[in-house]
């Protein structure tokens, strides 16, 4: 999964596996999961938090200022 973006990109969850565990000790993969705390207007350190039938893990992620320095 992606860790780091410039400001302004849209997160991308390309990679991302949510895995639900069971009691019973079965397990599955979850694909109606909700996705939140991302800002990408906002940079540093960001806690974004998966959310699952009222259960909740999170991950970081960095949002970093972007900038060009043109040489003369």
């Amino acid at each position: 999964k992606k860790t780091s973006y410039n400001v302004g990109e849209d997160l991308d969850l390309t990679g991302l596996v949510v895995n639900a565990n069971y009691s019973d000790g079965t397990s599955s993969d979850i694909s109606t999961y909700e996705i939140s705390g991302y800002d990408k207007n906002a940079s540093g350190k960001q806690s974004i938090t998966v959310t699952y039938k009222g259960l909740s893990t999170t991950f970081d992620i960095t949002v970093v200022s972007g900038f060009v320095i043109n040489s003369l």
